[in-house]
């Protein structure tokens, strides 16, 4: 009997999961005010918390592509197969599914005829610059570095101006992507020689009042992050469908109300995700490989 030695998985950044779980609450929580302001007439959300998600904006999506492009040369590293079907499995499966599910909620099942439909994603847009920056990323010639890389798209926003809507937002959100892929290589320096005062100045941002049980929370949103979000597309949408088909869209609670599906219904599903797996990872891609050969020194027979 061989013996291999197997190395121990890597550590599990929890900063990351902390930071990645507020930017998905984050997202939720515009949402949950203004999917019914775009969808419902009457439902608009008050000065206050209109002004305070367009104080969030840098801090929502931003934020979740950069955490995504600093890991995204440790999945290069596994090799075209694993990175593409690890893509497919995790991003592209719940994409198309949950898209499915809420198009199907809204009555709009026959627009998934038309590919400008996938392309842009609607409320699930984000999937898709993430699944451009992943497809991207494969194209990168190895000699240039990613922080080049990551100017790229802005280049192109500035010189060509390409003017389409879709385009324009992948190029300009893919910036960030990259941009953390060229931090990513050197994420560990960074962490062992931070200055005292800007590891405690990280410290008490990410501890957000202290509380362990809230970090904790975070944490945990932020390991089920794909499942947030899709999840809370799809209660949003159906949270307006219900209250325009019952006719109480234009009724006081609308705004609490979608506070409460959107994050509630995300949140049971983070809480069943071991018996509802398939909605949100497809089963794993398995390639065939030739048969072992026979050593040549015995022959086979047939009887």
């Amino acid at each position: 009997m061989v013996l291999t030695e197997t190395k121990p998985a890597a550590p599990r950044m929890t900063w990351m999961d902390l930071v990645r779980g507020g930017a998905i609450l984050l997202v939720v929580f515009w949402h949950a005010a203004s999917v019914p302001d775009q969808l419902l007439d009457g439902a608009e959300p008050g000065y206050y918390v209109r002004k305070l998600n367009a104080a969030l904006g840098p801090f929502r999506i931003p934020t979740l592509l950069v955490l995504s492009g600093l890991l995204v040369e440790r999945s290069l590293a596994k090799g075209t197969w694993r990175y593409v079907t690890g893509k497919l499995r995790h991003v592209a499966w719940p994409y198309a599914v949950w898209l499915t599910i809420i198009f199907a909620t809204m009555g709009w099942l026959s627009s998934l005829t038309h590919v400008k439909v996938w392309v842009s994603g609607g409320i699930l847009w984000y999937m898709v610059a993430l699944l451009f920056c992943y497809a991207a990323a494969m194209l990168r010639p190895r000699w240039m570095p990613w922080l080049l890389f990551a100017a790229l798209p802005l280049v192109v926003l500035w010189l060509a101006e390409p003017g389409i809507p879709i385009l324009d937002r992948y190029l300009w959100y893919g910036a960030f992507f990259f941009f953390g892929a060229a931090v990513g290589p050197h994420l560990a320096t960074i962490q062992t020689r931070m200055p005292i005062w800007a590891a405690a100045l990280l410290a008490l941002v990410t501890l957000g009042g202290g509380y362990i049980v809230a970090k904790r929370l975070l944490e945990w949103y932020g390991r089920n992050s794909i499942v947030m979000y899709v999840g809370h597309a799809f209660a949003s949408y159906a949270t307006v469908r219900v209250l325009d088909v019952t006719g109480t869209e234009n009724m006081p609670y609308v705004i609490p109300l979608m506070m409460i599906m959107t994050f509630g219904v995300p949140t049971l599903l983070v809480l069943a995700r071991r018996r509802i797996e398939w909605l949100f990872v497809s089963p794993e891609l398995r390639r065939s490989r030739p048969a072992a050969r026979a050593p040549r020194h015995l022959s086979v027979t047939t009887p």
